[in-house]
């Protein structure tokens, strides 16, 4: 943007008597000085409009670091104890909006010792002033771990637990600001192992059941501090589960809105990461009835965060895994499967290959029955997938549907390596074996050993010709988190391994972890729920921009508007 078009910038607000007055950017020097004079009025003035520059919307200049600079910030820290309601307002706005800068100027507002005062205000009789300082906390609480535990340090958490406690007695938009801010205080790992973030869980769901059908940004947001809650899953599943939320989470699954199926599909992937029992009390909940409705969504992160859940189903028991394939939806999936974009085939993969490592003879087999054999092979061709972890668990798959123990030296067994050979699945690994890491090349080999053994190792017509390799590398599945940060892995042991390749095939509980930098899931980048909010902001977005009053007033709908796609155009 060129110096004069800064020049010209401006904002039209409404005063008090509902005259129109223009705010221009040029004029920041001068709100700034009216801003530190000792006139009440000078003052207001000032501010207000500072406080509107560091609202404009998106595409303009946002000045915030120009108020940084001006040395104005530890003044509007000394005005939000003023008697004068109306300058503590505007101070503590602009405060929020501040804070939904960048790292180092969130830092810079907590090095000015902006917390204490602000924690002073969640107590005050002002809703308005409440609300601003909410918001102004949550942005910092949602930039960085090392800010996370600050406010930890200064007891922010306790605070907030006292406000969910009473949240009934606020208004909608206190509850919505705070169960946000909650949010954001909750999602870092690690959690500190002093400090009791078990006293969420009854508020959180209090709310919750409160807010059902009838606030519908407060219930999203207390799905998600579930989300955060339930990663790891042990430590508080069964009381969640005593708190009876599984019939939330399916209405919410359930609801078509993509805003609160997203996190509600995410508790129940994280209770599949944990034991036998939680994973029974998902196949329980009755999720099993709408998933061809979820696989038929158009946002492929939902498709993933429901392809990922199954893909813990299945390294289940024997039962579990009996009762996702009663309900033909692995059908579906082998259907859908050539033609859905890679992220998506990714997951789906995994169902594949956990139920291919851990199944019992007849659920392997059923795998080949529907043509999964064929299915991956096909998409190993396609240079979208020529990518280590889609080769990798497709490999898996494989080696577990050939190498099915009880298939061995039955007419079964050779009817599966034929067919293999007929699609051209030799031809197949070997340009693989063209490309890839040893770890792979180890797992081609040891498919291609397979094939050659017993009954078809002397047709020279499928032959193939290996050479020999000194590294061996360790094929102990790493388990892949849907974020970045520590990975909760859960191995499920094998049973009377057939080979020492298939000893190192193991299935795999997936859990999830949050993080708010590096994302990496949803859409090719995983754009989670950002943690600072801010003007033009919709719900998930990976924007950083500033908190305007008047995105926070627009409902639900309005918002959601707001998002890569709208709700309209889901299914």
């Amino acid at each position: 943007m060129s110096d004069q078009n800064k020049q010209t910038q401006l904002v039209k607000k409404k005063t008090n008597t509902g005259e129109n007055v223009i705010v221009k950017l040029e004029h920041l020097p001068k709100y700034m000085q009216q801003f530190k004079s000792n006139n009440p009025f000078e003052i207001l003035s000032g501010i207000s409009n500072i406080r509107y520059l560091v609202s404009m919307e998106k595409g303009a200049e946002v000045p915030i670091q120009r108020v940084f600079e001006s040395g104005i910030v530890f003044r509007l820290l000394t005005m939000l104890r003023q008697d004068n309601w109306q300058i503590a307002n505007e101070c503590s706005w602009t405060l929020a909006n501040l804070s939904g800068g960048t790292r180092s100027q969130t830092q810079t507002l907590v090095d000015y010792g902006a917390i204490p005062p602000l924690l002073a205000l969640l107590t005050c009789s002002s809703p308005e002033l409440q609300n601003n300082a909410i918001w102004t906390l949550g942005n910092i609480a949602g930039d960085s771990l090392e800010l996370r535990d600050v406010l930890l340090d200064a007891q922010t958490h306790s605070t907030f637990l006292k406000l969910l406690k009473s949240g009934a007695k606020f208004s909608c938009e206190i509850r919505q600001a705070l169960t946000w801010a909650t949010e954001n205080l909750l999602r870092w790992n690690p959690r500190p192992a002093h400090i009791k973030f078990e006293d969420f869980l009854k508020p959180i769901c209090d709310l919750l059941f409160a807010s059902y059908e009838k606030e519908g940004q407060v219930f999203v947001n207390c799905l998600w501090c579930l989300c955060y809650l339930t990663n790891p899953v042990e430590k508080y599943a069964q009381r969640l589960l005593n708190y009876q939320i599984m019939g939330y989470l399916l209405k919410a699954v359930d609801s078509g809105k993509p805003s609160q199926i997203k996190p509600a599909l995410r508790v129940m992937g994280n209770f599949t990461s944990g034991n036998e029992i939680f994973t029974q009390a998902i196949v329980d909940c009755g999720v099993f009835k709408i998933l061809p409705k979820l696989f038929k969504i158009k946002r492929i992160d939902i498709r993933r965060e429901t392809a990922w859940m199954l893909s813990n189903i299945v390294s289940g028991t024997e039962s579990q895994k009996q009762a996702l394939i009663d309900t033909n939806i692995l059908q579906y999936l082998i259907q859908i499967f050539p033609s859905e974009p890679y992220l998506g085939a990714v997951e789906i993969c995994w169902i594949f290959a956990n139920l291919a490592i851990t199944g019992n003879q007849k659920q392997v087999n059923y795998l080949y029955k529907i043509g999964v054999l064929e299915k991956i092979l096909n998409r190993l061709q396609e240079q979208e997938t020529q990518q280590t972890e889609f080769i990798k668990v497709s490999l898996e798959t494989i080696f577990g549907i050939i190498s099915n123990k009880k298939n061995i030296n039955s007419n079964q067994h050779l009817k599966i390596k034929k067919k293999f050979i007929q699609i051209n699945g030799l031809k197949i690994l070997k340009n693989l074996l063209k490309l890839q890491t040893n770890e792979i090349k180890h797992l081609i080999r040891s498919i291609i050993q397979l094939i050659n053994s017993t009954d078809i190792k002397n047709d020279s017509k499928f032959a193939i010709s290996i050479s020999n390799s000194n590294s061996k590398s360790n094929l102990s599945k790493k388990f892949k988190s849907q974020t970045q940060t520590q990975t909760q892995t859960r191995t499920k042991p094998q049973t009377q391994p057939q080979s020492d390749m298939e000893s190192k095939l193991q299935s795999q509980r997936r859990s999830n972890s949050q993080s708010k930098s590096e994302l990496e899931f949803r859409m090719g980048t995983k754009t989670e729920r950002e943690c600072k909010r801010g003007f033009g902001i919709g719900i998930e977005t990976k924007m950083k921009k500033n908190k305007s009053k008047k995105q926070m007033k627009k409902n639900e709908d309005e918002i959601l508007k707001l998002n890569e796609n709208s709700e309209d155009n889901y299914y």
